[in-house]
């Protein structure tokens, strides 16, 4: 008989344990087959308090990690690490806090990523939470306006019939990302430092799997709520500065490429 794909959701937090316990019912009310599947939460320097109540709330059937804060993009490497390490683990579906499945997010992600051990990653479709507007489908280079970067379908309501194909992307929303980590260990791939503490480690992830010939699927009928502002954005101040640098580094690494014929997605 052949063994069901084996899916690892992670959730890095710091904090907003609201959010969380909302993610987490979230999960547990989704469509799920075909699949295999568990949860681990990543703590990133959140209170005592803050553990406690997380800890009473998942009643001992998720494991928590416990860690000092030292940023997302650093902790995302420790998760990639530690379960590219683990064979039996298929997928990573690593997701922020601050997001809610739609019921058949888990298993549209797992059936599209398996459709093809080729895929690199395949992402959602993201919706400003308490609307019907996207968010974000992942973006594209854009052919039209000087190679710049585009984001498809954006302000759209959600059932718009343009955002209902599945496409490729230079890289998908982080908020939720399912990755083939067959394909991470054969490339060796992970996060990258640079991009330390936060902001466009996945972009950078995504063009390096997109540039190796893995491409990167948007699944329309995988769908997120995302609360705007709900974790980073509460720390605007701080973390602005910090976008607008990993941005500039993520365009001196690879604007150059961006007229490689394997950017044109045809969106």
């Amino acid at each position: 008989m052949k063994r069901l794909p084996y899916v690892l959701i992670v959730v890095p937090f710091k904090g907003r344990i609201d959010l969380l316990k909302q993610f987490y019912d979230s999960v547990n009310k989704s469509y799920i087959t075909g699949l295999m599947y568990s949860m681990l939460l990543w703590d990133d320097g959140s209170t005592d308090s803050e553990l406690d109540e997380i800890y009473n709330y998942v009643r001992r059937d998720v494991p928590i990690v416990k860690h000092t804060n030292q940023g997302y993009t650093k902790t995302c490497i420790d998760i990639m690490n530690v379960v590219k390490n683990d064979k039996r683990i298929d997928y990573l579906l690593l997701c922020n806090s601050d997001i809610k499945f739609r019921p058949a997010t888990l298993h549209s992600l797992t059936k599209r990523i398996t459709m093809n051990n080729n895929f690199g990653a395949v992402g959602c479709k993201v919706i400003q939470d308490g609307t019907n507007i996207i968010q974000s489908t992942g973006t594209i280079v854009d052919k039209k306006c000087e190679n710049s970067i585009g984001n498809p379908y954006v302000g759209l309501k959600e059932d718009d019939p343009k955002s209902m194909t599945t496409e490729r992307r230079l890289w998908l929303n982080g908020a939720c990302v399912m990755y083939s980590l067959d394909v991470l260990r054969k490339e060796r791939l992970n996060f990258d430092t640079d991009f330390t503490p936060a902001y466009f480690e996945e972009a950078d992830l995504g063009t390096k799997l997109n540039l190796l010939g893995h491409p990167c699927l948007y699944e329309p009928r995988a769908i997120v709520d995302h609360k705007v502002n709900g974790t980073m954005g509460l720390e605007k101040q701080k973390y602005e500065p910090i976008f607008w640098q990993n941005w500039q580094k993520y365009l001196d690494r690879f604007k150059h490429t961006f007229e490689n014929p394997i950017f044109d997605f045809g969106v």
